[in-house]
């Protein structure tokens, strides 16, 4: 529902229907904390809610629920390190956090942040280099560290670039 509404125009609906999708969750969480489903979804729903947190400003939330998501992400791939979805969708999380704080300004925490997701992604692309979303995800984060550095160090951005469209197929 949050994802909907976010679609058609409303982000305050969509925080809302994740703030109760949240809140859904958190229960069956309570309830079977055992059920890697749930924390899998409840982790998936706090990534969601901090993206429209950050784009509608509230920054400190939105940082809480990235963190609160990546640390359940790394219980689930420390549980299932096997488990290739909860790798991928920590990577996710990862290059989302390393966003944010690019554009709050902490640099250094955001390099280190993208070069996590990178890690993890790399894994996942060659365990399956032919898989275009792997390498899609590589490349954005890629892009991402270019970003990172085009204004204050431009030969590392051309490196990072670089790297990008390596995995841009």
């Amino acid at each position: 529902m949050g994802t909907i509404t976010d679609r058609i125009g409303s982000t305050d609906e969509a925080i809302a229907a994740y703030k109760n999708a949240q809140g859904i969750l958190e229960a069956l969480v309570a309830e079977a904390p055992s059920a890697a489903d749930y924390r899998r979804e409840l982790a998936l729903c706090l990534n969601n809610l901090a993206l429209l947190l950050s784009r509608s400003g509230s920054t400190a939330d939105a940082r809480k629920a990235y963190d609160r998501a990546i640390r359940l992400q790394e219980q689930l791939v420390a549980e299932s390190p096997q488990t290739e979805q909860y790798q991928g969708d920590l990577a996710r999380s990862l290059n989302n956090l390393g966003l944010l704080q690019c554009d709050t300004g902490q640099t250094e925490q955001a390099d280190q942040t993208f070069r996590k997701a990178a890690g993890r992604q790399q894994e996942l692309v060659d365990a399956h280099p032919d898989d275009p979303e792997q390498l899609r995800n590589l490349a954005a984060t890629y892009n991402n560290l270019s970003a990172l550095y085009a204004d204050a160090q431009p030969a590392k951005a051309v490196e990072f670039c670089g790297q990008a469209l390596t995995y841009q197929k």
